[in-house]
């Protein structure tokens, strides 16, 4: 799925942060939020690999429940991220829409075994100046 947003303006994307184990039936298990002892973020552009705004594996740990970093995590595995306008930039005037990626890198512990996983939102960033 590509989310979209506008250039500049602010945007909420949100996810459901499951373990890669499932139910029997297939079912996602979602893991909860106090199990997590890792979780960065890395916003980048999809033909550079530019880091946008600053994200390069940030750690937004200390930062879940203060809304500091405008991430949330609750004990059911959602995860709500409040961009900023920054984080919307077209970082190529040229285009008409960017392609921008955000990874979720995250470790928790299940049954006493450490586990990890990532998770990768797609963003087309339309560039309001070339409508």
């Amino acid at each position: 799925m590509i989310h979209e947003a506008r250039q500049n303006q602010s945007a909420r994307f949100t996810a459901t942060l499951v373990d890669v184990l499932t139910e029997p039936d297939g079912t996602a298990i979602p893991i909860p939020g106090s199990t997590f002892t890792k979780l960065t973020l890395r916003l980048y552009d999809h033909l550079t690999g530019d880091v946008i705004n600053g994200w390069d594996d940030v750690d937004l740990l200390p930062s879940i429940g203060t809304g500091a970093l405008g991430v949330t995590l609750d004990e059911a595995g959602h995860l709500t991220w409040d961009l900023v306008p920054a984080d919307n930039a077209i970082l190529e005037e040229r285009c008409a829409y960017e392609l921008h990626h955000a990874l979720f890198v995250f470790e928790w512990n299940a049954a006493g075994k450490p586990r990890g996983d990532s998770h990768q939102m797609d963003i087309r960033v339309l560039n309001v100046r070339t409508q």
